[in-house]
């Protein structure tokens, strides 16, 4: 694929996204692999784009819109990796927009011919806007209606903004991956005109297994994964089962099993398809607990990965994770 035409695609998908927004929570690891640990950026092939969608309570006004874009690039020999990427989330007819955009570099250490150690360190920057610019006083309702008297004075638009540090480490094989990420590690207040609050540090983990299957081609295989997320008093956890059988994957999953506290969870099931460095995986979701009557979610993934992958598999230097299919 040319440089130019993925150089264009990115940009302009980024550029488009604001439209679109995001929601930074998606359903399995390597969706929006950079989001959940930004070690994830060195691979087996020198470049990777990957852009994600989401939609979820479309029942309520608006609904909760997502989107995120990512690319990733590779330096075999240095063993570095360049990681970047664009997100965006809308909540409700406009009045609530999060960007977000993000530089990360990893490096690798290979602990064994097979065992990679990654570290990462990434710097983001976030915006929120609070649009109270659809309402004004005198809009509520009284016990028999509209009061039909609203004001002139418009609440005025609100604008918070924050500088944050992001961390992650992964240690892999080709069998196995683990992997921990740290969010806002600075705890950076996050300022606006009229407000100010300091975001908490979020964690995530996640790890898994492959099981090849006997008799199938060495692609084929069972991936089997967990996770877990923590932000100030909430925690949730994740599990799923993913099948590849080239070249064609799918998987079922369950996002936000409660740690404690309030049932958001969400079954998924997905599918899609793998083949010659492309990859496109559509997921449902249905809602249990009390998110059940805001309605299913919607969740879209496509990814291009190309390079050579065959030096750094000669080398040693870089043993494929888990569910990244060799070219």
């Amino acid at each position: 694929m040319p440089y130019r035409l993925l150089f264009l695609l990115f940009w302009g998908l980024t550029a488009s996204a604001i439209c679109r927004a995001q929601y930074s929570a998606f359903s399995y690891p390597w969706q929006a692999s950079l989001w959940h640990n930004p070690a994830t950026a060195a691979g087996t092939h020198a470049h990777q784009l990957q852009m994600s969608y989401r939609h979820r309570a479309p029942r309520l006004e608006g609904g909760i819109a997502s989107m995120h874009v990512q690319y990733a690039h590779t330096w075999q020999k240095a063993r570095t990796a360049l990681g970047s990427w664009a997100m965006l989330e809308q909540a409700g007819s406009g009045r609530f927009r999060q960007q977000a955009v993000a530089l990360s570099l990893s490096h690798f250490v290979p602990l064994q011919e097979k065992l990679i150690w990654r570290l990462s360190l990434e710097g983001s920057y976030l915006q929120q806007s609070h649009g109270f610019g659809q309402y004004t006083f005198g809009d509520q309702l009284s016990t028999w209606g509209n009061t039909g008297q609203p004001s002139a004075e418009a609440f005025p638009d609100e604008q918070l903004r924050a500088w944050n540090l992001n961390a992650g480490t992964l240690i892999h094989s080709h069998t196995f991956w683990v992997g921990v990420s740290a969010r806002y590690l600075n705890q950076a207040v996050l300022r606006g005109t009229g407000a100010a609050y300091r975001l908490p540090v979020y964690w995530q983990a996640q790890g898994g297994i492959k099981i090849s299957l006997p008799n199938y081609r060495r692609q084929d295989a069972l991936l089997p994964w967990i996770g877990y997320r923590r932000y100030l008093d909430y925690q949730s956890f994740d599990a799923g089962m993913w099948a590849q059988i080239a070249p064609l994957q799918a998987g079922i999953s369950m996002e936000s099993l409660p740690l404690g506290g309030s049932n958001d969870s969400r079954l998924f099931l997905h599918a899609g398809i793998d083949y010659e460095g492309y990859r496109f995986i559509y997921s449902f979701g249905s809602p249990l607990g009390r998110q059940a009557l805001a309605g299913h979610v919607h969740e879209v993934g496509f990814s291009v990965r190309f390079g050579a992958a065959a030096r750094s598999q000669r080398y040693g230097l870089t043993a494929a994770l888990p569910y990244d299919t060799l070219p």
